[in-house]
Parts: C-alpha cells; structure tokens; sequence
C-alpha cells in the first residue's frame, strides 16, 4: 500500500521462496478501485466467484500483466491500524472458482502474513537505526577530532573549556591556537542547524580558520579572510556566528572581533 491510498500490484507465480518467478510491474491500483482496494477500504476479506461479473474487479491490471482472472480472494493486511496491503489469490487449479471454505482459510493466511510482514518491517527499522546509530558515533568522533585536544597555558594565562551538543553531533565549535609566544588566538561559534550537515560545515570552517591563523594578523582581519574562503562553500540556508580573539599575556590585552 502506498501513502496516497494506491496500490502497487505485484504478482507471484507460484510459491515465490521455491524460486518461481516473479512478475513486479509499475501497476498502480487507484484507491479505493479494485477487489483489493475494496478489500482495504472495507477492512473485509472478500470472495469473487466470477470476476468478469464482479464491477469491482479492475481489468486494466489483469489486462497489462496478461492474467485470465476467473475468480479470486482478497484479504487487507492490517497491523492495528497500519495499513500493509492486500493479499489476493486467483484461480484455483482443481475448481472453477473458489467458495467460502477457502475464503475462511485464505483469512487465517492473510492475519498470519500481515503479523509476518510487520515483524520483518520492525527488524528492517531496528537495523537501520542501528547503523544510523554507529554512523552517528563516529560522526561524533570525527567531530572530536577538530577540536582541540590539549589547550595552551603559561604567561599567567590558563585556558579551559567544556563541550557538550545537544545531540550526537552539533555545528558548536571552538579552537584555541597558540601562533607566536606572545600571541594566543581563541574562537566560538556555532553553525546554524543542527545535526549532521552543521557538523561537517563546522569540521570545514575550523580547518580554513586554522590555515588563516598566523603571527600578528588581527581578529578582524582573520574573519574578513575567513568569511572570503567560505564564502560558496556554505549550503543555502546555512551561516555562522562566531567571536574571534587575540590575547597578548605580556600586555595582558585581549581584542575581540565577532561576525
């Protein structure tokens, strides 16, 4: 079953795990058209002994997969109320067409089916959130990585910080650089958004600060560079705040710039 109501056909020859072939076409079933979408916009298992005469019947996707339908049943797959599709058998090889017996056993196949397909789709979901998981972690150790693992102190100058994002990975960042014996340049900033996309333009930006960096350059000037270098490297929609300072701890001066 698709979002918008519609009904994808897909058509088994066969048992399909004993590896008879099958037959999946773009067939689309309009909603609420069809045994099946009757089927499942009812919620009831429906029996046809004759389709040709049956006005629910859709030719137009027995017609396309070249399928002579004389008679069928068609079972809702609900969980709850997900809506998984509609399982429907045609054709019984020993009779003309199929009588309630069957439609009584083809039920009990259907509940057993759908209770099938959701168990496999919430194993599917907790795998890939798993790998979404792992993938989120190294993320954040590939974050790690940018800041800075040791920070500069002497001169009466002692530096600290403490980092935390909100999620697995954030656009916060900041980076203290010792470029001279007398000069110590800091930043703090945050990439707007969150996530993912903010942490790789953050890892981005600090690399470029790193390679603007250097001996007598003020904060101003290094943004000025700064913002040149990221300017068409930055996804639409996305900016940075940042405040970048110099320290001098022989003059005990600190000046500031911030964009």
């Amino acid at each position: 079953a698709e979002g918008d109501g519609t009904l994808r056909l897909a058509l088994f020859s066969g048992v399909p795990e004993r590896g008879d072939e099958t037959v999946l076409e773009d067939i689309r079933i309009p909603k609420g058209e069809g045994v099946s979408g009757w089927a499942l916009e009812h919620r009831k298992c429906v029996l046809v002994p004759d389709a040709e005469a049956d006005r629910r019947f859709y030719h137009e996707g027995a017609r396309r997969v070249g399928l002579e339908v004389r008679s069928l049943i068609g079972a809702p797959l609900f969980r709850g109320e997900s809506r998984i599709g509609v399982l429907e058998v045609f054709n019984p090889t020993r009779k003309r067409s199929f009588e309630p017996v069957d439609q009584e056993a083809f039920e009990a196949f259907a509940n057993l089916a759908a209770t099938a397909i959701d168990k496999a789709r919430t194993s599917e979901r907790r795998r890939e959130q798993e790998r979404i998981r792992q993938e989120l972690s190294v993320a954040h150790e590939i974050q790690q990585s940018f800041l800075p693992g040791s920070l500069p102190s002497g001169n009466g100058l002692v530096c600290a910080a403490h980092y935390r994002a909100a999620r697995n990975v954030s656009g916060d960042f900041y980076d203290v650089a010792e470029v001279s014996p007398d000069e110590i340049y800091f930043v703090v900033g945050d990439v707007s958004g969150r996530g993912v996309p903010a942490a790789l333009l953050m890892a981005q930006s600090v690399s470029l600060l790193r390679l603007i960096l250097r001996p007598g350059i003020s904060p101003a000037e290094a943004l000025r560079r700064w913002n040149s270098l990221l300017t068409g490297r930055i996804m639409p929609g996305f900016f940075i705040t940042t405040v970048l300072g110099r320290i001098r701890p022989s003059t005990r001066e600190v000046e500031l710039a911030s964009a």
